[in-house]
């Protein structure tokens, strides 16, 4: 393969740049989901990684098959994992002060 050393490259930031940082990606997710939490219209928050994966509220202002388009509008990058549980992943480009505008994006749609 011609292109080999690129992707031993990535392989090799990966394994001694990025592993370094991944307290941080964690730490960032427990806060989202902390925050998550507070909100009446998400019904239950998990994380265990830098994952966080939720359930909106039924009675929630805007039905979950606008929230990601929503959501999208405001910068904001959520996947669908079945009707109303979704799956928001912290990595390198995402810091503490993208978590806060993320919540109030939240709370902007939802609220």
């Amino acid at each position: 393969m011609r292109q080999a050393g690129g992707l031993a490259a990535a392989g090799l930031i990966a394994l001694h740049k990025m592993s370094q940082r991944l307290e941080e990606d964690h730490k960032n997710a427990a806060l989202l989901a902390d925050q998550l939490r507070q909100c009446s219209f998400i019904a239950r928050v998990t994380n265990a990684t830098n994952m966080v994966y939720f359930d909106l509220a039924q009675d929630a202002k805007v039905p979950a098959t606008e929230l990601t388009a929503k959501l999208r509008e405001k910068g904001v990058l959520i996947g669908g994992i079945r009707k109303s549980t979704f799956r928001m992943v912290t990595h390198y480009y995402i810091s503490e002060k993208d978590i806060h505008a993320t919540v109030a994006a939240f709370k902007e749609v939802l609220g």
